[in-house]
């Protein structure tokens, strides 16, 4: 190779400036996309439902498993393992659109997940799903799967009284998380039948009473 005219020390000066320059806007460039990605994954995490590695890893192998007979079920592992960074400890973060957040919040409400937790509280938020009617009526959240679980295998039986199992669990399913307990919220137009299906699998005599009350009935019923 020649040159026109011998390379001075300016030209290699002028040389490793550029190659520093290009550097230099290499460096700068990765710095505000890195600070940008950070700056998204803080948005995202402000409006995330968040979940606890326990109860992520259980819901996400129980809509694996559910998938393989239930294309919903598909849908919903996708939105619930779509998951993003977090700054919290022990917990798993996904932050789903409106539509993704309605069919991950309809699977966990879904039989054979019961993922009833406060994540779905927050998957309704971002939906944009409407308060059901109806009165709200609070239970254990061990006595609300017991009383469920029952009047599925009711339901699922196909006796005289599956019809009315069968209207009582769909009121059941559309329940949410308030104050650690779940809430549900029965109308005057379901509460008749309601009490009726849930005191005949020996529900407690409180909450059967609860729901009496909204159907306009009145005193304790005893024990199924």
């Amino acid at each position: 190779m020649s040159f026109s005219r011998p390379l001075t020390v300016t030209d290699l000066s002028s040389g490793e400036d550029r190659r520093f320059r290009r550097s230099r806007t290499r460096k700068a460039d990765h710095a505000l996309k890195m600070c940008e990605k950070r700056a998204d994954a803080a948005k995202k995490e402000k409006v995330a439902a968040f979940f606890t590695r326990e109860e992520h890893k259980a819901l996400a192998d129980a809509l694996f498993r559910k998938g393989r007979t239930d294309p919903g079920a598909v849908s919903a592992y996708a939105a619930l393992t779509n998951t993003i960074p977090t700054k919290r400890s022990g917990f798993v973060a996904v932050a789903p659109n409106a539509e993704h957040a309605a069919v991950l919040a309809r699977a966990l409400r879904g039989p054979g997940i019961n993922g009833f937790n406060y994540a779905l509280v927050r998957l309704d938020e971002i939906s944009g799903r409407a308060q059901p009617a109806g009165r709200p009526v609070d239970t254990h959240i061990t006595t609300f799967l017991d009383v469920l679980g029952k009047l599925e295998a009711v339901e699922s039986s196909g006796g005289e009284h599956a019809a009315r199992a069968a209207r009582a669990v769909a009121v059941l399913r559309e329940a949410t998380l308030y104050r650690g307990l779940i809430r549900t919220f029965v109308t005057h137009a379901d509460a008749g039948d309601m009490a009726d299906a849930i005191h005949a699998v020996g529900a407690p005599r409180i909450l059967v009473n609860e729901i009496d009350t909204i159907a306009g009935r009145a005193g304790f019923r005893p024990a199924a």
